[in-house]
């Protein structure tokens, strides 16, 4: 075969994948990839990694300036408990915890597994939504979304899949409304109908304000914030989260009124380490005093 002849052939495939990949239903797509989705989560809950943290804050008065008001870095060792991930702090701003500060979080650890085991699923779907590493919509997202599937032009291994929210949508729950909120892109690999990132932007205000028990106010995002999350296949075939960038500006509800602040947050996530969850009850070996007889 000629080198023409090969040049040919190999337009032909990636024509006919074009036209496979847009004549595909994008909403059937995705019902595969959630599933594959959360049949990879589990597989995760396998593995201990690290998470290296900074948050960079531009309060309103420092923000024309491009001066950052707040820098924190953080390194969190991160387990599963009860199908929920804690993050261990082990190191603030470039310093190892010690004394109090070590002490402090060990007992946070303890009383946060006491806590899991007697949480509920919609507790730990709450978790999963605030502290996850991804922004899934709903399992039917047909009712607040319309939906666009091609190819990629620089790497015909993967699909892309865009989200829209719909015009005529209507919002049954809180969590519809922040959906409502946003437009969201999948990379998709073609073979294991997996996303190996995700880009969310904000293309409108979100519609009210939300406690998160680990803010000091209420707050809610603002349109023109955008988060990503990557995620990569590891030797032995399991997806792992490796980075997420968030740049959000975000309205807080203070005693003064509101506030606008803009905050920039990256995880860079690595050393990922399976153990193993198997555990053995081993019965006390009884104690034989010197000169007695064994029963």
């Amino acid at each position: 075969m000629t080198i023409r002849a090969i040049q040919i052939a190999i337009l032909c495939t990636l024509v006919l994948s074009e036209r496979a990949t847009a004549q595909q239903d994008p909403f059937a797509l995705w019902t595969t990839v959630r599933d594959n989705f959360e049949q990879n989560k589990l597989k995760v809950e396998n593995y201990t990694y690290t998470d290296d943290q900074t948050l960079v804050s531009y309060y309103t008065k420092d923000r024309k300036k491009g001066k950052p008001s707040q820098l924190d870095t953080k390194k969190w060792e991160v387990v599963f408990v009860d199908g929920m991930t804690y993050a261990r702090l082990v190191d603030h701003n470039g310093k190892p915890l010690e004394g109090e500060e070590a002490k402090q979080e060990e007992e946070n650890y303890r009383r946060t597994v006491m806590e899991r085991r007697r949480s509920d699923s919609d507790q730990k779907k709450r978790h999963e939504r605030e502290y996850g590493l991804f922004f899934l919509p709903p399992t039917a997202p047909q009712r607040l979304f319309t939906a666009t599937l091609q190819d990629v032009e620089d790497n015909p291994k993967l699909a892309k899949l865009t989200l829209t929210p719909r015009r005529d949508a209507n919002p049954l729950t809180p969590e519809d409304r922040i959906f409502l909120c946003t437009s969201m892109q999948f990379w998709i690999d073609k073979t294991d109908e997996f996303p190996i990132r995700e880009h969310v932007d904000y293309v409108a205000d979100e519609t009210g304000y939300i406690l998160d028990p680990a803010a000091i106010s209420p707050t809610r995002v603002l349109k023109g914030s955008t988060r990503d999350f990557y995620w990569q296949k590891i030797p032995d075939g399991v997806y792992v989260p490796i980075q997420a960038l968030e740049i959000t500006s975000s309205s807080l509800m203070t005693q003064g009124g509101e506030q606008n602040i803009k905050w920039q947050t990256e995880a860079l996530l690595h050393d990922y380490k399976k153990f193993s969850t198997d555990a053995r009850i081993i019965p006390e070996t009884e104690k034989v005093l010197p000169g007695s007889t064994p029963k």
